[in-house]
């Protein structure tokens, strides 16, 4: 609660946030402080300031762009039962429940969903043919989340073989069609919930390859689906800045 109440700046001013960072950086020299405590104030310290940054110190490009809205495109494993129930779908809960909710509970109006639909069925379709209908999503698209699950990966085969390296890959790579270049995507890592409603499963060792180097290099920032739903807009605002950040030679874009 505290978070929330303190990230929501469209409500106050700077100047409180200010007295409250000034407070919590004293309280951290406290010698009685518990590490639990360090590790809570330090993630809340970087919401206020990415938050500040964000809301009160961007540019008016920023401005202009967070009016237009984003091209999001969703990544993820589509049958993964081992994920937490969402209500009032049909059982069992898989990721593509996931996409739906944030499709259509998460994204602003000005957002536009550039991903698959959950009823479309391109299963008896080529390789090829499925691989250009992604590519062709992922093109038109401004950032790409990852949705983690804890069976994302398909044991025994390579991440070539697999779509979601692929997704992440040409997310990631500057396009040219039509003498018209697509910028990188931004791309923000979601940790969904297993079955018991815990993210322990999380391991970025475990994770594919490209997706593990780009989490280690900072271009992916990565959130649970709880941090997401409180604060959809800071986190993928946070993505597009570390893909900005990153140094091109530190961004790993092939399989």
């Amino acid at each position: 609660p505290k978070t929330l109440m303190i990230t929501n700046i469209e409500e106050s001013s700077i100047c409180p946030y200010i007295h409250i960072l000034l407070f919590m950086k004293a309280q951290r020299s406290i010698q009685m402080a518990s590490q639990f405590h360090e590790v809570i104030m330090l993630k809340v310290l970087r919401k206020i300031l990415t938050t500040l940054l964000l809301s009160k110190i961007g540019s008016r490009e920023n401005e202009e762009d967070s009016k237009m809205g984003r091209k999001v495109f969703v990544s993820y494993k589509y049958k993964d039962s081992n994920v937490k129930m969402i209500p009032n779908v049909t059982q069992p809960t898989w990721p593509c429940d996931y996409v739906d909710y944030i499709k259509n509970k998460v994204l602003s109006r000005d957002d536009v969903y550039k991903g698959e639909k959950s009823d479309e069925d391109i299963s008896s379709w080529t390789e090829s043919a499925i691989w250009q209908h992604l590519k062709d999503k992922i093109y038109d698209s401004t950032i790409t989340i990852v949705l983690i699950s804890p069976n994302m990966k398909e044991p025994g085969r390579w991440q070539q073989s697999q779509w979601i390296p692929w997704e992440i890959s040409f997310s990631i790579r500057e396009t040219t069609r039509n003498n018209r270049t697509s910028q990188r995507n931004a791309i923000l890592a979601v940790i969904l919930p297993d079955k018991n409603g815990s993210f322990n499963y999380y391991d970025k060792n475990n994770l594919f390859p490209i997706l593990k180097s780009n989490i280690e290099n900072d271009y992916i920032y990565v959130v649970t689906w709880d941090d997401f739903l409180k604060y959809p807009e800071v986190d993928m605002n946070i993505a597009a800045r570390q893909k900005d950040a990153v140094p091109t030679y530190k961004i790993v874009k092939l399989l």
